[in-house]
């Protein structure tokens, strides 16, 4: 059970379902959007493994560096 209380695999259906319904546009947009609904499943992501960890480090420095 995830820490919400919802089994881990609605979480992946609701994926399944989002990525099988919106354009890639809408989905990057979706990724980036503030709504309860994408907080929650960016906890969850079915993309993790996706970027390798030097990848993901160089995204979270120019993260970084945008805010400052």
């Amino acid at each position: 059970m995830a820490r919400d209380g919802r089994c881990p695999r609605f979480v992946f259906q609701e994926w399944r379902s989002i990525l099988d319904r919106l354009t890639v546009i809408e989905i990057a947009n979706f990724l980036r959007s503030d709504t309860p609904m994408a907080r929650r499943l960016r906890q969850s992501s079915p993309f993790a493994g996706v970027l390798s960890e030097a990848e993901r480090r160089v995204i979270r420095q120019r993260y970084e560096k945008a805010r400052a």
